[in-house]
């Protein structure tokens, strides 16, 4: 490179530096003079750190010239040591040699223009310093007017607490006005009897007056019957004080026999009470109340059929997602699944450990799909079917309801309409969920509504065999002309309950697994540590009749064989140990598989995997290998059945809890199967 290319190099260099810093000291300028003063303070830190940061830059590249600038020096200095030797060549390019003061006064032209670069940085310095110091003062301002702000803040918490202070004294002031108040009425009370008994004293003086005044025109006469008027007028006189006394007598007698009437009143009312029998709706009027109540602005849902199912589990899907809580969709399916089946198997059970969201998912089940839920905490002390309905006093001659009687009431279709109902009540579904059932022992105090529940089909469309299927209500002693109450459950009911698996529980008999879908929560997969947050359900509600499209009683015609014949090959292996099943438990798994959404892929082989979880699994409990001759053909039959469905969490499950001495089932966790 020569050493004119050099040279116009740094000379660049210098003037691009020298741009640069002017163009900053514009930009400084116009952002001063145009921007709004509030921006330009809360801006001015960045500027002021970038300009620091970019002055540092230029510092080291004025550096960086000015040593390139010594070295340029140095190789001029041996240049002019050779300027001898190339005296020749000079001569010969006479012509380069005349433009070296051109060059010269150009280069005295750039160092005039770092000169004045340097200058114009020293007085980029002395702005930001300016800068710097009107910075501080409007700090400083600021802090003063925030110091103001906090003790007007103070002062108005002051008067705030004194506003406080003073209403408390005007509403202790208004209280002892309406005591005084109260007061002035009774002392008027009092003044206006003492002026009646005032009246009644001068009405009788005035009667002795008058006899005073006869005895003595009788004194005058006669002198001799003088003496007998001064007796006369003695005897008025002690007459007058003893009818005082026997009038403030009187008036504590007639305050006495004025009590006396009011407690003979309330002996009169109840005695009346006691020998009169309430009406019937005085009996019910606890059970006539009103439970279930619909926000005027819930609209009912249009979900009939196939579709309007298939969307309602996708908002329930949602709804759970929304509230925080997973729920495996096989849990939903199952559930919804279930429900559907009321009809034969009219209680879902939700068993597992505590803290599992058995509870939570029928809440956010009925929030999704607009179903009215009742939660009944069962009481371990329960032990009959009272405790469920309420009982009634023959004390007080009244109903004495539970909430689920009222809103059983609310929901019985074949019942008439009074004008306190709301239709849209009655026309949607109710889910009762029992929480805790097996506190108590389920067959106390369940058993007689789940009988009631099985004999719900001969109940015919108007009502006019509902008596075998309903629940009478105790009322007492009926008069003549009153019916018997009783309370029909309809389909439009459905019924759950949770129970956890512990020393502190009861264990479900065959009776009632045989009445109920049990569905099994295994343990969570991931811990975690907050809770989830409540979230609001949406204002809607579906009707009875756009469930019962979702219903179904049949199978698809290529289904019905192979579901007979895996339910002959069930039974015939259950035989071996004696544990069968019947008809009911077969009519439940054939509508349980037949109601199962068919627009899941592989819906058969889930549905029926379901049942063999929730029916045919739990009879193989207390199974050992070691006592039982035949366990070991049975648990391998079975456990070939269900290798069939292709269902490995299933599958994993079943088999490891073959291989434990005694068989106790617990349960599949599918939180870790792949989707």
């Amino acid at each position: 490179m020569s050493d004119l290319a050099v040279w116009g190099t740094g000379l660049g260099a210098a003037a691009a530096v020298v741009v640069a810093a002017a163009v900053m000291y514009a930009w400084h300028a116009y952002l001063r003079t145009r921007l709004p003063l509030a921006v330009y303070w809360k801006e001015l830190d960045t500027c002021i750190s970038e300009l620091k940061g970019r002055r540092e830059a230029l510092a080291q590249d004025l550096k960086r010239l000015q040593e390139d600038l010594q070295k340029r020096w140095q190789e001029w200095t041996s240049l002019e040591a050779e300027i001898g030797e190339a005296k020749a060549w000079l001569q010969k390019n006479q012509e380069k040699v005349e433009q070296i003061p051109a060059m010269r006064a150009e280069i005295a032209a750039i160092e005039e223009k770092l000169r004045q670069g340097r200058a114009a940085m020293e007085q980029l310095q002395s702005d930001t310093l300016q800068a710097k110091d009107q910075r501080l003062e409007e700090e400083e301002k600021t802090t003063r007017a925030r110091l103001g702000i906090e003790t007007a803040r103070q002062e108005t918490t002051e008067l705030l607490t004194l506003k406080k202070r003073l209403e408390g004294y005007v509403e202790s002031l208004q209280t002892q006005q309406q005591e005084l108040q109260t007061r002035v009425g009774k002392l008027e009370l009092d003044c206006r009897n003492a002026e009646a008994l005032l009246e009644r004293l001068r009405s009788e003086a005035a009667r002795e007056e008058k006899r005073l005044a006869a005895a003595r025109e009788a004194a005058q006469q006669t002198q001799a019957q003088q003496h007998k008027a001064e007796l006369a007028r003695d005897e008025a006189a002690g007459r007058k004080d003893s009818l005082l006394r026997e009038i403030a007598l009187k008036e504590r007698d007639l305050g006495r026999l004025h009590r006396e009437h009011e407690a003979f009143a309330k002996q009169v009312q109840q005695f009346e009470r006691s020998i009169r029998p309430p009406t019937k709706e005085e009996r019910l009027a606890d059970y006539m109340a009103p439970l279930l109540i619909l926000n005027k602005k819930s609209q009912a849902l249009s979900a009939s059929g196939q579709d309007g199912e298939k969307l309602r589990l996708k908002a329930c899907t949602k709804h759970f997602e929304d509230s925080k809580y997973h729920f495996h969709p096989r849990m939903l399916l199952a559930f919804h699944t279930s429900l559907k089946t009321a009809d034969i198997s009219p209680l879902v059970v939700l068993a597992g450990i505590s803290g599992t969201g058995k509870s939570q998912l029928p809440r956010l089940y009925a929030e999704a799909m607009g179903m009215h839920l009742l939660n009944v905490a069962v009481q371990p002390r329960w032990d009959s079917p009272q405790d469920l309905f309420g009982f009634y006093n023959y004390m007080e001659h009244r109903y004495k309801a539970t909430e689920l009687a009222r809103a059983l009431r609310q929901m019985d279709l074949l019942r008439g309409q009074t004008e306190n109902d709301d239709a849209r009540v009655r026309g949607g579904m109710l889910l009762v969920l029992l929480d805790e059932m097996n506190l108590a022992r389920v067959e106390y105090y369940f058993s007689e509504l789940l009988s009631k529940l099985e004999m719900r089909h001969v109940a015919g469309p108007q009502g006019g065999s509902r008596h075998p299927a309903s629940i009478e209500i105790d009322v007492g002693s009926l008069v003549e002309g009153d019916e018997p109450e009783h309370l029909l459950v309809g389909y439009n009911v459905l019924f759950a309950g949770t129970m956890n698996e512990d020393e502190t529980t009861q264990a479900l008999s065959d009776k009632v697994i045989d009445r109920a879908n049990v569905l099994r929560f295994g343990k969570p997969a991931d811990l975690k540590r907050d809770k989830p947050p409540r979230h609001q359900p949406p204002e809607h509600y579906i009707q009875h009749t756009d469930w019962q499209t979702w219903l179904t009683d049949d199978l698809p015609t290529d289904r019905k064989e192979d579901f007979k014949k895996t339910c002959e090959n069930l039974n015939v292996t259950l035989a071996r140990i004696h544990r069968p099943f019947g008809q009911r438990v077969y009519q439940a798994m054939y509508r349980y598989v037949a109601n199962y959404p068919r627009w899941v892929p592989d819906w058969y082989q889930c549905a029926m995997a379901d049942q063999f979880e929730q029916k045919i699994i739990p009879r193989l409990r207390g199974l050992s290998r070691d006592t039982d001759e035949k366990a070991g053909e049975v648990l391998d039959e079975i456990g070939q059945l269900i290798a069939d469905l292709h269902d490995t969490a299933l599958t994993g499950a079943f088999n490891e809890v073959c291989e434990r001495p005694v068989f106790q089932w617990m349960g599949v966790n599918r939180e870790h199967e792949h989707e």
